[in-house]
């Protein structure tokens, strides 16, 4: 969904569906396609020509949601990606989690953990 860059999320996301459409409708081919775009989850599955699937990792510390805990120090929360394709939508968004392994300041982080909640609860506590 690199196609929806620089544009607004609606915009982006109307975008990957559309390729998507495109892919599934038109083209018939075998294609794989990553995005961030939530809600194309949605909009796909159960379609008998689409399969979902994630990269599978493991979190050293899953107390929460975020990859940078309760005031923990950050290293006591890895992220380890396993390079493997696993089956259905990814559980969960590392973005902190990757954020923080980029080098952002703690409190940074904090403040992105708190306005993510706010998003998720505007959402009805799905990711978007």
């Amino acid at each position: 969904d690199e196609l929806g860059r620089g544009t607004s999320t609606f915009d982006g996301t109307a975008l990957a569906h559309a390729v998507v459409k495109h892919l599934v409708d038109r083209s018939g081919c075998i294609a794989m396609f990553a995005t961030h775009y939530h809600s194309l989850l949605d909009d796909w599955r159960g379609h008998r020509d689409v399969r979902l699937g994630h990269m599978e990792c493991i979190c050293s510390d899953d107390s929460d949601d975020t990859g940078i805990g309760g005031g923990a120090a950050p290293s006591d929360h890895d992220i380890t990606f396993l390079y493997t394709l696993g089956e259905g939508a990814c559980p969960r968004s590392f973005g902190i989690n990757v954020a923080r392994l980029a080098g952002l300041p703690v409190r940074v982080l904090e403040m992105a953990r708190q306005k993510s909640m706010a998003f998720e609860a505007m959402c009805g506590g799905k990711p978007s």
